[in-house]
């Protein structure tokens, strides 16, 4: 045998072996192929299972996870939120008739003044000018003068913490005191009558649209949270009804009106309980 015959031989023996291991490469990846249609359906499963859940994540995380835009949308609500709320206040702050009054920007209406000008008015001029009695004295209900305006919260609010107002309100509350023949003991909150108190009682009991006036003025108290003059001046009128009777034309008026301004219902108890004791005697 030649040198070229031994040569082809060993072509065609490398040629076979390539051959067969080409076949075995090719029954692995058959095998490989067809393994257990079973695990391969799990793996598609759960892999479905794994791509879902994370898209979920992904859409949940751009929804509300991302701590940017949480920052940004929780800043962009907050100025809404404070932009509305001034604009409420603004608006209702509108309706500050009360609150100019107290400060001296307007004069009370009809035919008014200004506070300080009211505070120095004689007591004709009380008696027979009706529509200052709602600007001194606001209070949440409507008056029966259309040109004043019930006390706003916003007002209130505002008005409680300025010192000057507080001041103005107490000056406006002796006033009215000794326009009825009453004024404020030096020592504590308790009221008591003053000299000219035979001459105001008379103008009182004669002029019976006072009435509604000491009403209004006693809510006006309970706004404000004056409550000790409250119950003081309602103990004494109470004194002044029914023991020394000097006022017993207001009876009617302590039991419908008067006591029910107070706010504090064991309060209220304890005046109407005083009451039912004076008539008893």
């Amino acid at each position: 045998m030649d040198k070229n015959t031994i040569e082809i031989g060993n072509i065609n023996d490398s040629i076979n072996e390539s051959s067969e291991l080409s076949s075995g490469v090719e029954k692995t990846v058959q095998d490989l192929c067809h393994v257990d249609s079973n695990i391969i359906t799990n793996s598609d499963k759960e892999s479905n299972e794994q791509e879902t859940e994370t898209k979920d994540k992904i859409l949940k995380f751009s929804k509300s996870e991302d701590p940017n835009e949480i920052s940004d949308n929780k800043s962009a609500d907050s100025d809404n939120s404070i932009e509305e709320s001034e604009v409420i206040q603004q608006t209702r702050l509108k309706l500050d008739k009360n609150l100019k009054f107290y400060q001296s920007l307007i004069k009370s209406e009809p035919s008014g003044d200004y506070i300080e000008k009211i505070l120095n008015w004689s007591d004709d001029s009380l008696e027979f000018h009706h529509g200052y009695i709602q600007w001194l004295f606001p209070n949440r209900d409507p008056g029966m003068n259309m040109n004043s305006q019930p006390l706003q919260q916003e007002e209130l609010e505002i008005m409680k913490k300025d010192e000057e107002i507080k001041k103005k309100l107490m000056k406006a509350f002796q006033r009215m005191l000794k326009f009825y023949g009453m004024k404020i003991k030096n020592e504590d909150f308790s009221i008591e009558r003053n000299k000219n108190y035979i001459e105001r009682y008379t103008n009182l009991k004669r002029n019976t649209h006072n009435f509604l006036r000491i009403t209004r003025i006693l809510k006006c108290l309970a706004e404000f949270e004056l409550f000790e003059y409250q119950y003081e001046w309602i103990e004494f009128l109470i004194e002044e009804i029914f023991v020394t009777k000097e006022l017993r034309k207001l009876e009617n008026s302590m039991k419908n009106f008067f006591i029910p301004t107070i706010q504090d219902d064991e309060k209220k108890k304890n005046f109407l309980k005083k009451i039912l004791e004076q008539n008893a005697k």
